[in-house]
């Protein structure tokens, strides 16, 4: 299972393990989307202007110490 679930046509990343219904995840085509596991890849796209999901993002941070990358919402 990836890390990571990336939607291209809004920037924004997701933490696999603790999406949730707020982060409509269904709603999205899934040409959209990418799986990934690369934490250096997910730091990449944050340089780049994608964001992290302050739903699924926030959750995990509260919870997970293994999280490495900064939390960057809209």
């Amino acid at each position: 299972m990836s890390k990571y679930i990336i939607h291209h046509e809004t920037k924004t990343i997701h933490y696999s393990s603790f999406v949730g219904d707020d982060c409509l995840l269904p709603c999205f085509d899934n040409s959209h989307r990418e799986d990934s596991t690369d934490d250096d890849y997910i730091q990449t796209l944050i340089g780049k202007s994608y964001t992290t999901c302050q739903y699924c993002m926030d959750i995990s941070y509260n919870t997970n110490t293994e999280l490495k990358i900064p939390l960057k919402h809209n």
